[in-house]
């Protein structure tokens, strides 16, 4: 494995000499957050979480946590950055989904 400079400044280690492998991880990170903010924005405002089950959010974020952990264990800063990131936005569905039960627990209390 050849060691390099991502961006100039980020340590890595490449499988080529263009780092094709690094370059895809940062491209599936761009993506990622992407889609997670237009997601994210769209959950928190409409609070319409009730297609999500509670038990395949807990699943992911943990699935998720692992590939972090596991990232961290291959010296890959693209795959632990990205099992970061995606940890971290589906615990904040799994917050947003406690929010919202919490609302609809609230509005059949009124009633």
């Amino acid at each position: 494995m050849l060691k390099k400079k991502l961006l100039g400044f980020i340590p890595i280690e490449c499988f080529d000499k263009f780092c094709m492998d690094e370059i895809t991880g940062l491209i599936a990170i761009i993506l990622g957050v992407v889609a997670y903010i237009l997601q994210f924005k769209y959950s928190e405002q409409s609070l319409d979480l009730k297609s999500f089950s509670i038990i395949a959010l807990f699943f992911t974020a943990f699935g998720e946590f692992f590939f972090m952990i596991q990232g961290i264990q291959k010296k890959s800063i693209t795959i632990a950055l990205t099992r970061t990131i995606t940890f971290l936005a589906f615990s904040s569905f799994i917050v947003l989904w406690f929010i919202s039960k919490r609302k609809d627990k609230k509005k059949s209390l009124k009633k």
